[in-house]
C-alpha cells in the first residue's frame, strides 16, 4: 500500500505467507527471528532476508532472552539450499568476526550497528568485514 520495494517483519509480526499473497510480485520480505527454528521456518516460507539473533549478549536485545550463541547458526541450512540471505545480529564486535566467518556456508553476513557506529574508522571496519 505504501509503494515500498520491501518490508521487514518482526518475529511476532504478520505471517510471511499472508504478506506474500498481498504484496506485489517482486516485493522483498525480511523477517527477524530469535531461534534457529524460527529462521528455518522463515527460509522455508521463502523470506528474502532472515535476521537471526541475538547471537551474543547485547544491551538492545535483552528482552529477547539469553543470547543464542553460534550453536544456533550450525542448525541453519546451507546457503546453497535456499534463496534467502541470512544475517547474524546481536553483540557482534570485531573480536567475534573470525568466529562468525566459519559459518559462511550458513550465513550471508552480519548486521552490526554498534560495530560500525562506534568505530573510529567505520570504512575500515566495513572493509575488514568484507574480507571475511
Amino acid at each position: 500500500a505504501a509503494g515500498a520495494n520491501g518490508v521487514h517483519l518482526p518475529a511476532d509480526g504478520l505471517p510471511l505467507p499472508r504478506i506474500r499473497a498481498a504484496a506485489p510480485r517482486g516485493t522483498r520480505v525480511g523477517v527477524s527471528t530469535h531461534s534457529a527454528a524460527e529462521a528455518i521456518r522463515a527460509i522455508e516460507e521463502q523470506a528474502d532476508v532472515v535476521v537471526i539473533g541475538p547471537i551474543f549478549q547485547t544491551p538492545s536485545k535483552t528482552s529477547y532472552g539469553p543470547p543464542l550463541g553460534t550453536r544456533s547458526l550450525e542448525d541453519l541450512p546451507p546457503r546453497g539450499a535456499h534463496g534467502a540471505e541470512v544475517f547474524a545480529i546481536g553483540g557482534i564486535d570485531e573480536s567475534r568476526l573470525e568466529e562468525l566467518a566459519r559459518f559462511g556456508d550458513r550465513i550471508s553476513g552480519v548486521a552490526a550497528v554498534r560495530l560500525v557506529q562506534h568505530a573510529a574508522d567505520p570504512r575500515a571496519v566495513v572493509e575488514r568485514i568484507g574480507r571475511l
